[in-house]
């Protein structure tokens, strides 16, 4: 099924982010309470945030600095990225331009895309998170869609 870029125009909340293994196991990469936003503007830019739920704070109010473990929990816990995107039959392709993995920037991430009963599925096949190849299952919800 063909989707229009007039379907993708929306800011949305994370409802879940679940990674799912070739042998059944399902796991939630930032944990079962994750929170994130997604926005598709209309001239076709998108950014993304994803991050665990109640994160540690540092003990410094010290923007991009702490000890390393606070650094490495604050990486582990939230990842982001941001660019142009287009529609290609059911999928949406995103061209990462800025990224917290820098690995990611300059590259294409292709999501299929499926909408249920009004909440957005964003799927992946075979991408490497943990050290392991999953297939990321995301469901978001438009927040002009009031919450329950």
């Amino acid at each position: 099924m063909k989707i229009e870029k007039t379907t993708l125009i929306n800011t949305y909340e994370l409802i879940s982010l679940e990674n799912r293994h070739a042998s059944g196991k399902i796991t939630y990469p930032l944990g079962s309470d994750a929170t994130g936003i997604l926005n598709y503007t209309a001239d076709g830019f998108y950014f993304i945030h994803l991050m665990a739920n109640n994160r540690p704070l540092h003990k410094e109010n010290n923007l991009l600095s702490g000890t390393l473990e606070e650094i490495k929990s604050s990486y582990s816990s939230h990842f982001a990225y941001a660019g142009t995107y287009h529609i290609e039959g059911n999928e949406v392709i995103q061209h990462v331009i800025y990224s917290s993995l820098p690995n990611w920037t300059n590259t294409d991430q292709r999501r299929k895309v499926k909408w249920s009963k009004e909440q957005l599925i964003l799927s992946a096949k075979s991408v490497f998170i943990n050290n392991e190849i999953v297939d990321p299952y995301v469901i978001w919800r438009p927040i002009s869609i009031k919450r329950k």
